[in-house]
C-alpha cells in the first residue's frame, strides 16, 4: 500500500464489509494509512487504519494479536476500536482496524498555537496517566508516547477545550514478552525516549511514564 493508492480496495467510495464507505486518506506512515469512513449501518463517521499485510505467517499473527489486544482497552483517553475487517491489498491479506474518529488536532499541532491553560494541562495529565494505567494493566507498553500521538477531540463540555486521546500503538510491545510489530521496527522517537530505550535495553511500563513526563 502506497501514498498514491487511489484505486483498489482503499479507493474513496469503496464499501467495505457491506457497511464502511471509505473517504479521503487523513494520515499515512511507513506501514499503515488512516482513512476517514462512514459507517452506513450506524450512521456515524469512523477512522479506518489499514495496516499493510505480510505474507509471513508470524507477522500476520502479530497483526491479529495487536488488534485483539487493543480492542480490549477501554478508557475515555484511548482511541476506541470498534471493529476489524480483512481485505486483500496486493499479494497479502491486510487488516483494517475501524476506530473512533478523533476530529481534531494532535497535541503537537495545538502546542504550536500557544500554551495550554493550566487547568487543561492538569486534566490532560490525569486522563493520559489513567489511560496508561489501563494499557499497562493489560500487559501492553506503548513505547511511543509523544505529542503527535496524542489526539485532541473537541470537548462536549463548554468549560474545556479538548479531550485527549492516546493513539498509535503501532510499535507497542507486550510487557515481558515480544514486540507486537515486526522485528526491526523503530522503537520510539528520539526526543521522548526513556534511558532504557535509548540504549536498547528491556522496555517496560516505566518507559511510557517517563515519556509522558517529557510530554507534559
Amino acid at each position: 500500500m502506497h501514498a498514491d493508492d487511489g484505486e483498489g480496495p482503499l479507493a474513496p467510495g469503496t464499501l467495505l464489509a457491506g457497511r464502511y464507505r471509505l473517504g479521503e486518506r487523513i494520515g499515512t506512515g511507513g506501514s499503515a494509512s488512516v482513512h476517514r469512513a462512514r459507517d452506513e449501518l450506524l450512521g456515524r463517521d469512523v477512522a479506518i487504519k489499514a495496516v499493510r499485510g505480510s505474507s509471513d505467517p508470524a507477522a500476520a499473527e502479530r497483526e491479529r494479536t495487536e488488534v485483539q489486544l487493543l480492542a480490549r482497552l477501554n478508557h475515555r483517553a484511548l482511541v476506541t476500536v470498534f471493529d476489524a475487517v480483512s481485505v486483500r491489498i496486493g499479494d497479502a491479506e491486510s487488516i483494517l482496524v475501524v476506530m473512533e474518529l478523533v476530529d481534531g488536532p494532535t497535541l503537537s499541532q495545538r502546542r504550536a498555537e500557544g500554551p495550554l491553560a493550566d487547568r487543561e494541562l492538569l486534566r490532560m495529565a490525569r486522563d493520559l496517566a489513567e489511560a496508561l494505567a489501563v494499557v499497562h494493566a493489560e500487559g501492553i507498553v506503548h513505547r511511543d508516547v509523544k505529542p503527535s500521538n496524542i489526539l485532541l477531540a473537541p470537548s462536549p463540555l463548554p468549560e474545556h477545550e479538548h479531550d485527549a486521546r492516546l493513539a498509535d500503538f503501532g510499535i507497542a510491545a507486550i510487557d515481558g514478552g515480544g514486540d507486537l510489530t515486526a522485528t526491526g521496527a523503530v522503537l520510539g522517537t528520539a526526543a521522548y525516549l526513556s534511558p532504557e530505550q535509548a540504549v536498547g535495553g528491556d522496555v517496560g511500563p516505566a518507559a511510557d511514564v517517563y515519556a509522558l513526563g517529557l510530554v507534559l
